[in-house]
């Protein structure tokens, strides 16, 4: 796993190291070098533009180091007003007779690479206009554009933006900031690489997961299909049938490895899902206008067997039978929950109703719409303040959360783990479908529920990658993934 830390925490990380161990003057050296040995400068005409902070200052030692090596780069200055220690490389430059040190409103922009050192990672708020229009302008040129640490005008801790430098590369120092994944942070970042400056920890930092955190165990010959769990997912309607959807779910879970599936649905779609459940057993429930009927012997016979369940892939919105039917199994069922789309929208601003079920061990799923509905959140808190929205409902729920976006968020309300490997080509319908199969099956075997939702984000977001080569990120389908999600246990 790889560390990811809040702003917050690099500035305590930091000045911890800058107390104990390296001088802050050090410390920027020390970043410029890392960007030196990161980017390839060679035969290249090369900007480099400073804001007033320690940003800036990374630039300025930037500079430095290049012309020790032969380089002769322009180098910037957005104000005359500098940091301390960025005054001590500026002084460096002066003492070398260095002439090419200009105010930022000589600049043409007209170089092969700028260096974007103008606002680090303690940015907040609006650009001001004097930044706003060169950023813009370094967006508008043909350059190579390398952001020290973080592309200026991004917010380190959330990912908003509202101007900000579009970046080739990045070079974030010692650790990734959670605003590069978020949001915005994925389109502005570019090439991102996280450099090893010798900043320690002083506290447990979130983690982002990578392949060698996705382990699955070596399996014995003499077992049987009893030996890998059974799982079962209850969903579908009359107006919203969902076959090939429910189908994928069915297909996602046996495909990770889960021993049996069972799909249990409205009698009246199980025709529409035969024609495209082939591995899954169907089980007809009882309905009630084209939705499923609470029915206490049903649900506890299906219940009795299984060893993980998913619900809620649409169920409509019936929301009254659906709650009754979410709510005895969650009252009943001693083992792994998950729910998702419709399951979630049952809890419609009363996430406490949800919260008194206490027997089942509960994952939910949502997109930041569905965790508006659930939580009473409002949208834009939950895009501002991601990480602690969903930290808080899992600590509401007791439970586990996997909030979708632009990189996924997983949370037991303590530990934090990031999935950044996914894509514009999850934004598909039945994407959310073949995810909540991926981890269905994962519970069905016996993985712990946190570590199913991310091995299952993880695994999804690596097929859907993948598939990319064949069908371009355009046209990836949830059914793709679904078929492709196994091959990666190979490695």
């Amino acid at each position: 796993m790889i560390d990811i830390v809040t702003v917050k925490q690099m500035q305590e990380f930091d000045q911890m190291t800058i107390k104990t161990k390296t001088p802050s003057i050090e410390l920027m050296n020390l970043a410029a070098k890392s960007i030196y040995e990161e980017c390839d400068f060679s035969n290249k005409k090369i900007g480099i533009i400073c804001g007033s902070g320690n940003n800036g200052g990374d630039g300025l030692a930037l500079a430095n180091i290049l012309i020790e090596n032969g380089f002769f780069p322009y180098v910037y200055l957005i104000s005359k007003k500098i940091s301390n220690d960025s005054q001590f490389y500026l002084d460096k430059l002066n003492e070398k007779k260095y002439e090419n040190i200009f105010d930022i409103s000589k600049c043409n922009y007209d170089f092969d690479i700028i260096v974007d050192c103008i606002l680090g990672t303690g940015f907040r708020g609006e650009v001001k206009e004097n930044i706003k229009d060169v950023i813009v302008r370094i967006n508008n040129s043909s350059a190579y554009v390398i952001s020290a640490d973080i592309p200026s005008g991004l917010n380190g801790d959330n990912g908003l933006k509202t101007e900000c430098v579009k970046a080739d590369q990045t070079i974030a120092i010692q650790y990734y900031k959670t605003g590069h994944f978020l949001n915005d942070g994925k389109d502005c970042v570019g090439k991102i690489i996280a450099k090893d400056i010798g900043i320690e920890k002083t506290e447990e930092t979130y983690k982002i997961i990578e392949d060698k955190d996705i382990v699955f165990p070596k399996r014995k010959n003499n077992s049987s299909k009893y030996s890998y769990g059974r799982s079962l997912i209850i969903g579908g309607c009359e107006n919203f049938v969902g076959a090939v959807k429910i189908a994928n779910m069915g297909v996602s879970s046996l495909r990770i490895g889960a021993g049996l599936n069972t799909i249990a649905a409205p009698r009246s779609i199980i025709p529409a899902l035969q024609a495209s459940v082939v591995e899954s057993t169907l089980y007809p429930l009882d309905e009630i206008d084209g939705h499923i009927k609470f029915n206490k012997e049903q649900l506890d016979k299906i219940m009795l067997s299984v060893n993980a369940i998913a619900l809620g892939m649409g169920m409509g919105n019936n929301y009254g039978e659906n709650k009754k039917i979410i709510s005895h199994i969650l009252e009943n069922y001693s083992s792994n929950v998950l729910l998702d789309a419709d399951a979630i929208n049952a809890f419609k601003d009363d996430i406490d109703s949800l919260c008194k079920y206490k027997k089942a061990s509960i994952i939910i799923t949502p997109h930041i719409k569905e965790m508006a509905r659930i939580s009473g959140i409002d949208e834009k808190e939950i895009i501002s303040s991601p990480i602690e929205s969903a930290k808080a409902v899992a600590n509401k729920i007791g439970g586990i959360v996997l909030l979708k976006g632009a990189s996924s968020i997983i949370t037991n309300g303590k530990d934090v783990y990031f999935v950044v490997n996914g894509g514009p080509e999850l934004s598909k319908g039945g994407s959310g479908d073949t995810l909540s199969g991926v981890i269905l099956g994962l519970l069905a075997q016996g993985f712990e529920p946190i570590k199913a939702a991310y091995m299952g984000a993880f695994l999804c977001a690596k097929a859907a990658k993948d598939l990319t080569r064949d069908f371009s990120e355009y046209g990836v389908l949830a059914s793709d993934v679904a078929r492709n999600i196994s091959k990666y246990i190979k490695e």
